[in-house]
């Protein structure tokens, strides 16, 4: 019972370095964007009205490269050393950091975030990975809130602190911020590779030991050696899928009404959330002349209610389904994006009247803070359910495989939505005005809103 004990600290401690690990990749990931405009108009020299045109060239470049290698990741995550390779991905977060940091040319720009974009997914995939892999299915509600807080902690954290330190200490001590945070979460990490040599024999013991009726499931993962893979397990594991995931199985995946209706979800939820990041620092600069303090806290104000809404929100699906959810919270974005999109247009006086702009800016903004929070993992979740449709009908049919590959499809369509929402947002800016993009983001989340009432369920 004392080992068990044992091995049960150990992994607690375990997730807490992967919490962190969570929390640095998505807090660098963020960071750069609250203080973009000033790295491209003051450090690289460029014309105003080229910033938006290149911050959406590297918002959708983060977004594609993820796109190309969450597959990879996703396929071998099972066969890869975990530990080590999260060590190597936070090492290359660390230094895309340094290279964007340092960079005077838009080329290292481009190659830092690249390295950073590599990096970030390597962390992303094979840290929830591990994480999750590493709780039995009574603990997953528990650790759906601890991603879901590091995340958000990471999202809110990352462009508030750059702003703020930047506004007050300036731009190198901003960098440090984000250095340490990097250096901190490399030396947890790193010490997760230390581990006593008779563990594994162990918890091995342990586990022959065990009883039937007991579930040892959250020290499995701890069994496993870090060594690397037979290459002809590894080969029988792929035609094993491959044979059972057959075409068949995507068919009935993807003429599923439920899976469809939170891939375009995901797909539109992901578009709006990175119009923000693509347009709101240019906008509130030249409308509102606010500096990357203000931006930070804009970014804080519209990513912290997940922190606190998220738990809440899942446990009313779990209750009520994701169809009255989802379409009400595409219904309020649609309206409060119009309504952001007031203030700075001429065609609306009422709205720029004193400080009434910014109080509606911000309102606005909060007020989708919150709605955005009935969105958040609607793909997810209606991909577990239409693979469970589709068992219900053909019992063992397709094998443990087919909820991984529902998820990786699922998680593909967001980093799908990322990668359009700059390109859209950005270009609809420039050739229409803000307030004309915001409209037509409205349009697009009124028709997710009726798509997600006719093919959800509650």
């Amino acid at each position: 019972m004392g080992l068990q004990m044992e091995i049960i600290r150990v992994l607690h401690h375990q997730r807490n370095r992967n919490r962190f690990a969570n929390w640095t990749d998505m807090f660098l990931h963020q960071f750069l964007v609250s203080i973009l405009p000033f790295v491209l108009e003051h450090r690289l020299g460029l014309e105003p009205e080229l910033i938006q045109r290149v911050s959406v060239t590297l918002l959708a470049e983060t977004a594609l490269v993820s796109f190309i290698v969450t597959p990879v990741i996703g396929c071998f995550s099972d066969h890869l050393g975990a530990r080590t390779w999260l060590l190597l991905g936070l090492f290359g977060e660390l230094a895309g950091s340094v290279i964007i940091a340092s960079a005077h040319s838009l080329l290292t720009l481009f190659s830092g975030r690249f390295v950073q974009a590599v990096a970030n997914t390597i962390v992303g995939v094979l840290g929830i990975t591990h994480l999750t892999k590493n709780t039995s299915s009574n603990g997953t509600e528990k650790i759906y809130g601890i991603l879901t807080v590091s995340l958000t902690a990471g999202s809110c954290g990352g462009p508030l602190m750059a702003g703020a330190i930047f506004d007050l200490a300036g731009y190198w001590a901003a960098w440090t911020s984000a250095f340490g945070a990097s250096v901190i979460g490399f030396v947890l990490q790193s010490l997760m590779l230390v581990q006593p040599q008779d563990t594994d024999h162990e918890v091995k013991y342990v586990a022959a030991q065990a009883n039937v009726g007991e579930d040892l499931s959250e020290a499995s993962p701890l069994l496993v050696s870090s060594s690397a893979p037979d290459l002809s397990e590894m080969s029988g594991h792929l035609k094993s899928t491959i044979s059972k995931l057959d075409l068949q199985f995507y068919t009935c995946l993807l003429t599923n009404r439920r899976y469809i209706g939170g891939v375009l979800s995901s797909i539109c939820y992901a578009i709006v959330s990175l119009s923000f990041d693509t347009t709101l620092p240019i906008h509130v600069g030249e409308v509102f002349q606010w500096g990357s303090l203000q931006t930070g806290i804009l970014f804080a104000i519209l990513q912290g209610p997940n922190a606190f809404f998220s738990i809440p929100v899942k446990w009313l699906k779990d209750r009520v389904g994701s169809r009255y959810p989802t379409s009400i919270g595409f219904l309020g974005l649609a309206g409060l994006l119009w309504l952001a999109g007031t203030p700075g247009d001429d065609r609306f006086p009422w709205a720029n009247l004193g400080y009434r702009g910014p109080m509606i800016y911000v309102a606005a903004i909060a007020a989708m803070g919150i709605f955005m929070t009935l969105l958040n993992g609607t793909g997810t979740m209606e991909s577990a359910n239409a693979v469970r449709d589709i068992e219900t009908h053909q019992p063992g049919r397709f094998g443990e495989e087919a909820h991984s590959q529902a998820l990786l499809i699922s998680r593909l369509s967001w980093i799908f939505g990322l990668f359009l929402g700059p390109i859209l947002s950005g270009q609809l800016t420039e050739k229409v005005g803000y307030h004309d993009m915001t409209c037509i983001l409205a349009t697009m989340c009124l028709l997710c809103a009726v798509f997600a009432i006719w093919n959800l369920k509650s």
